[in-house]
């Protein structure tokens, strides 16, 4: 972030710090976007439709949620 204030390119932050420069603006665009104390391991849900859920899996939610493992 310091760099790209000073006027680096993304290509040169990158390098100075061993990152693709793809990387590093993400990351900016991402602290930009997202103020000061972002997380940087979110992600926003692909739009489309939502999965449909198997019924195993149903099953086995209500076995965590009813026994009180989760």
């Amino acid at each position: 972030m310091q760099l790209q204030k000073q006027g680096w390119k993304f290509k040169d932050s990158g390098n100075e710090i061993g990152l693709e420069s793809s990387v590093v603006s993400q990351n900016y665009n991402k602290l930009i976007k997202n103020g000061p104390h972002p997380n940087l391991y979110h992600h926003e849900p692909i739009p489309g439709c939502l999965k449909n859920i198997t019924p195993h899996a149903e099953c086995r939610a209500v076995h965590l949620i009813t026994s009180g493992e989760c």
